[in-house]
């Protein structure tokens, strides 16, 4: 069969510095051709070939890296760490606390996850699969604090992760839950013990990794994308 058509040219639009974007991910026909045979045949693609790149910035206050894989993200870059994409109070000695409740939204965001990519089917390191989480995070005391993303797609939510104190601090979340093949809705959601800090979301990506997301392969060999 022939395949005559291209992507269309982007049209002209005005665009804002700073303002929320969205991205998709365009497949095409010989990507899947390409994943037939490595699925099928447990080999790399004929005349496969791989291109390495070097993250960077792209504006003069920084700001994150766009990862392979990331399928969400936001940073607020090199600035206050007062000044947060989220942030909330907690209250002390309660249970788990929703940021969108706070924010009076249904979802925080939504991201789309891969199809194939299900906390149902099992990933190569032979668990169930996952998307993982990187979240930069400081909190008004120096006291110990729990953050968790529940995806709110599945109901199901993350183990959570531990950070304390005032200093930034990058936390990672190995296996937040997900649905292939279609848009998740996430919600961070935290906790304090005993005291009432405000935490401070500075930063945070959502990624398909090959570790917690890549499904198994029926042949012996399997594709990493990272």
């Amino acid at each position: 069969m022939g395949v005559f058509r291209a992507f269309p040219p982007l049209a002209r639009k005005f665009v804002q510095i700073a303002r929320a974007g969205r991205s998709t991910v365009i497949d095409n026909v010989l990507t899947h051709l390409n994943g037939l045979v490595e699925r099928l045949g447990g080999i790399a693609a004929i005349g496969a070939a791989t291109r390495a790149f070097r993250y960077h910035d792209h504006g003069p206050e920084g700001g994150t890296p766009l990862f392979r894989g990331s399928i969400f993200s936001f940073d607020v870059g090199e600035r206050s760490s007062n000044e947060a994409k989220f942030f909330y109070a907690i209250n002390a000695g309660s249970t788990w606390e929703s940021l969108a409740a706070e924010y009076g939204m249904e979802a925080l965001f939504p991201a789309e996850v891969s199809d194939g990519i299900d906390s149902n089917s099992t990933n190569v390191s032979v668990n169930p699969c996952a998307l993982r989480a990187e979240i930069t995070v400081r909190a008004s005391l120096s006291v110990d604090f729990e953050v968790r993303i529940k995806n709110l797609t599945t109901g199901a939510t993350s183990t959570e992760a531990t950070g304390s104190g005032t200093t930034p601090q990058t936390l990672s979340i190995s296996d937040v839950p997900c649905v292939g093949g279609q848009t998740n809705f996430f919600d961070i959601e935290v906790y304090g013990d005993a005291a009432t800090p405000t935490l401070y979301f500075l930063g945070f990506n959502l990624l398909e990794t090959r570790a917690e997301s890549q499904p198994a392969s029926s042949g012996t060999t399997t594709y990493s994308s990272l």
